[in-house]
């Protein structure tokens, strides 16, 4: 006679068991330790650090550039909004 095989249960119930036996072999994980760890590799600056406008000149045109299409985009939602208002401009299923 052959040997009894394991049901589906049996199989989760054994790899659970052999999970928390290696779980227990292990060190437990210490928060404190972690964070002194932590600590003592973060370098600490005492020297602040002046960032100069003209070493960000991209910077400045990027913005100016993204204030002129912004204004240029609401111009054109105002200047469409009184369009459609004024029945000036009519467009088929808007109505105002």
């Amino acid at each position: 006679m052959g040997k009894r095989r394991k049901t589906y249960k049996e199989k989760i119930i054994a790899d659970l068991r052999r999970k928390v036996y290696s779980l227990e072999g292990q060190k437990p994980f210490s928060l404190e330790e972690k964070e002194s760890k932590i600590i003592n590799t973060i370098p600490i600056s005492t020297q602040a650090s002046a960032i100069s406008i003209s070493s960000h000149s991209y910077l400045m045109k990027d913005i100016f550039k993204t204030g002129v299409l912004t204004g240029i985009i609401v111009l054109i939602q105002l200047i469409l909004y009184f369009l459609l208002k004024n029945h000036i401009l009519t467009l088929p299923m808007v109505r105002y």
